[in-house]
């Protein structure tokens, strides 16, 4: 996971809920596994500095990647994910990731 920008720009005509500003950060995926592995953008929720969990979202600069699963061994990205978040807080990001329904988050701290 790499390049987190607080505050990123989107195109001319998107923009974010009033209060809130777009964050966008790149991911990878690496499995290491003996099985195949299911990779989506909606695994991820991003929790704002003032404890409310965003969906991703999409925007010209960071458009919408498809679901892919990726085999044992095989690797997949970067791939941008975009989020919004509250502007006045960008201290306490943390990315969660659910792999698998049921299967619990891993809480991933930016910041």
């Amino acid at each position: 996971m790499g390049d987190l920008k607080f505050d990123a720009q989107p195109g001319q005509l998107e923009h974010p809920e009033p209060g809130n500003v777009y964050v966008t950060m790149s991911v990878s995926f690496s499995n290491q596994l003996r099985t195949e592995q299911h990779a989506d953008p909606f695994q991820f929720v991003l929790r704002d500095g003032g404890g409310v969990k965003h969906t991703a979202t999409f925007i010209q600069t960071c458009p919408l990647w498809s679901a892919v699963n990726v085999t044992a061994g095989a690797g997949y990205g970067p791939k941008c994910l975009v989020f919004q978040a509250a502007g006045d807080r960008p201290a306490g990001l943390v990315l969660a990731w659910t792999p698998r329904p049921g299967s619990g988050d891993y809480n991933i701290k930016l910041s």
